[in-house]
Parts: C-alpha cells; sequence; structure tokens
C-alpha cells in the first residue's frame, strides 16, 4: 500500500485481514455492475492507482429481514454511493458503492472518501470466502435456502478432493414462485449479470436443425466466456420425455441436449488451461415430471434439484417486507405502522400474511402494485395497512395463481414453408 493511502483504504484493508462479511463493494457504471474480468482490465499493474472519487455522496438505510431462529428483526445497513471521477469513465455515470451492516460501522465521514484503491474493487468483485462480499442486489426475499443453494453450486468444487464438479442443477416449482428471478438475483451478486441464459420455448424452430444448432451455439458461447454458465428457462419446452412425445423434432432435440450436458465434448478439459472451471448449466421449470428422465440424472441436470414452493408464512412476511422496505428506502409514503413493520417489527405485517395464504412471490408483488394504484390515486398518496387489505380483496378473484397444467406435447412441422 503507498505512504498517501487514505483511511478508507486503511479500514478496507483491516476489514479483508478480518474477513468480515459485514462489507460489500461494488462498482457501477451506468446501473450496470461492472463484472470482475472488466474490473481487471482498467486496473493496470501497478496496485497503487487509483480511482478519483467525488467526495459528495449520498448514504441510504436500507433492512433486510431474512428471518433466521430467535431472529425476527430486520438487518440495519447502510448503503454509501460515492461518484467516480475516473478518467475511464468520463462518458459514463460511474458510482462506487459501499454497504456496511450497522453493527461494523455506523458511518464513513467525507475526509475518508479521496480516493480508493481498484486493487480492492478486484477483491471484492471475486466474492471468494476471503474477500469484501459484492454489494446485495436486494430483489429477491423469503428464499435463503434456495439462494444457498444455487451460490453453493456456482461457487464450491469437489476438485481438492480428486472428484468432478457438480455441473447441472434443476430448480422446480409453481410458476411465479422466484425461480428465474433467484437466479438473476444470484448471478448478479457474483458476476455482475447472468452469463448466457436461453428460454426453451425460443429454441423451437421450424427449420430441420435449427434448434439443436441454436443449443450448439449457446454453449459454445458459455464455454468461450469468463464465467462458463447457462441458464435455461422453461427446459419442459424443449426436454419433454421421448417416450411420450408424438413428434420426431423432440427426440432429437433432447438428444442434442444430452450431449451437450454429458457427452464427449462436455467432458473434455479445454486445451488451453487445465485448470479452468467446468461448464455449469442450471434449468429452471413448473412441469418436472414432463422432462426426460435421461435429462435429470446425475451427472446432467440431477447434480442438484432445488425445489421452490408456494411460500410458508415466514417466507410471506419476508416477501412483504422486502416490497414494503423498497417504497421506504425510495419514498415518504408508508403510514407509521408500516415503517415500524419495515424499521423493527416485521410481525406487524401479518394481518397480510394470513390473508394471502397459498400466494406465490409474484401474487403478492401483484397486492403491492395494486395498493400502489389504489393510494396514488390521493392528492397526498400514503400507503397503510387498510390500501393493502383493499388491494388483497380487490385480486381476490384472480390470486393466488394457480398451477399450471400439464402441457400438450406439440410441436411446429419441420421444413415447412410460409
Amino acid at each position: 500500500m503507498s505512504a498517501g493511502s487514505t483511511d478508507l483504504e486503511r479500514w478496507l484493508t483491516e476489514v479483508i485481514a478480518e474477513r468480515d462479511t459485514g462489507i460489500r463493494i461494488g462498482l457501477f457504471v451506468d446501473d450496470e455492475r461492472i463484472q470482475r474480468q472488466q474490473l481487471e482490465a482498467l486496473v493496470d499493474s501497478d496496485p497503487t492507482d487509483t480511482f478519483g472519487l467525488d467526495p459528495k455522496f449520498e448514504v441510504q438505510t436500507r433492512y433486510r429481514y431474512a428471518p433466521k431462529e430467535n431472529e425476527e428483526r430486520p438487518l440495519e445497513s447502510y448503503r454509501y454511493t460515492i461518484p467516480v471521477a475516473a478518467e475511464e469513465f468520463r462518458e459514463s455515470r460511474a458510482v462506487l458503492r459501499i454497504e456496511v451492516d450497522s453493527h461494523r460501522l455506523h458511518s464513513i465521514s467525507e475526509s475518508k472518501i479521496d480516493a480508493i484503491s481498484a486493487a480492492y474493487l478486484v477483491d471484492a468483485q471475486r466474492g471468494d470466502r476471503d474477500g469484501l462480499g459484492s454489494v446485495r442486489s436486494l430483489r429477491v426475499a423469503g428464499l435463503n435456502e434456495q439462494r444457498s443453494a444455487i451460490r453453493d453450486f456456482l461457487t464450491n468444487s469437489f476438485g481438492d478432493w480428486g472428484l468432478r464438479a457438480e455441473t447441472g442443477m434443476l430448480l422446480t416449482g409453481p410458476p411465479g414462485t422466484g425461480k428465474t428471478e433467484l437466479v438473476c438475483s444470484v448471478c448478479d451478486e457474483l458476476y455482475g449479470e447472468v452469463p448466457v441464459t436461453i428460454s426453451g420455448p425460443e429454441v423451437l424452430s421450424r427449420w430441420v436443425g435449427e434448434s439443436e444448432a441454436t443449443l450448439r451455439r449457446t454453449f459454445k458461447q458459455a464455454r468461450e466466456s469468463a464465467v462458463p454458465l447457462v441458464y435455461i428457462d422453461e427446459i419442459d419446452a424443449i426436454g419433454s420425455s421421448r417416450a411420450s412425445s408424438t413428434q420426431d423434432y423432440t427426440a432429437q432435440v433432447v438428444s442434442q441436449l444430452l450431449v451437450l450436458l454429458d457427452g464427449v465434448e462436455a467432458k473434455r478439459q479445454p486445451d488451453a488451461d487445465v485448470d479452468s472451471p467446468p461448464l455449469r448449466v442450471i434449468a429452471s421449470t413448473n412441469a418436472a415430471d414432463e422432462l426426460d428422465p435421461a435429462l435429470v440424472r446425475p451427472g446432467r441436470l440431477g447434480d442438484r434439484r432445488v425445489t421452490f414452493d408456494r411460500p410458508s408464512v415466514v417466507q410471506r412476511r419476508a416477501i412483504f417486507h422486502h416490497y414494503l422496505e423498497t417504497i421506504h428506502a425510495h419514498s415518504d409514503v408508508l403510514e407509521n405502522e408500516l415503517e415500524r413493520a419495515v424499521e423493527a417489527e416485521p410481525r406487524g405485517l401479518d394481518r397480510l400474511v394470513n390473508r394471502t395464504e397459498d400466494y406465490t412471490g409474484a401474487d403478492i408483488e401483484r397486492v403491492i402494485l395494486t395498493a400502489a394504484r389504489i393510494a396514488r390515486q390521493d392528492d397526498d398518496p400514503k400507503l397503510d395497512l387498510a390500501t393493502l387489505e383493499r388491494a388483497i380483496s380487490e385480486t381476490a378473484d384472480q390470486l393466488p395463481t394457480e398451477s399450471v397444467e400439464p402441457k400438450a406435447h406439440w410441436g411446429p412441422r419441420l421444413g415447412a414453408s410460409d
């Protein structure tokens, strides 16, 4: 560290040494997180190079409710947003975000916001256990076990035991339970984005061989990317059982997918670097029973299976808290009772929780949006429990969302002309 290091640099160095997980950091350009690989390209080999920071910054208090055993109060944290004035970002809006749990540090004075070594930002983006964590996206609530499973799948390997890495994960559950949103949230925290995504229905083509070619291109793109990961949404559209299929094209597409997941090419180590991480695949569906059995065996998508059920009482409370906390962070419209529920007493939301049995996260979001629309009709908009209960009543004929019926096997006629 250079002799001219700032108090903030020294503080961050101490945090790294202590492996404190209560602090997160990230660099954002035009509201998009900068990935570790992009950030490293901006940083010269000299670790004393610094980004210029505007001393004017804003601080926002956030409340995260992730109930654990004997823990009912929200976790309070402070998020500092600091403008970056570096030459590299002269045509963009770049900000440094530091998120600190309240028990770790209550404030950062302006005297500490002078310059910060870019090397620390690189360490922060790696997301390893020895460095700083990335700033949480705060996009999904009530899915702590599923979040941990996805994060562990993406970051852990059994290479040090001489075993192959887990490469396939299947997410199952009713529509609206947060499968896709959670994958996006975890990848945003780890990598800044979801590296490579594909939707099952998008793969289908009327032309012979085009669906298989699309899959091959997608997997090739993922293997060549800095983060070898493919996310397949609605995999039931292309992975239905070959035994029950009435279309030849279905068997061809499934066979191609099987080869990409566990064929010779999938098992071959990259020539350039034998230590390169293997390609990982996460797929999601709300019709798991329709998938071809060969797809869901271990070694393909069966390494891990994560179920997303309709949220429990505690999870629904966390979801309501998440949406109300977001409103609270951006606008002063919550009535006192809801403010207390956000900041200290989430059980104050139990009147809402008890009326939303079997509601999914998407259903609860619909209730919140309906309540916001009702509240905004007043000249002085305020959101209270009565408005939320009215929103539940107004949407009662449409919610909760029912489970989907099994899909019929169908497909376009290959080779047909317009």
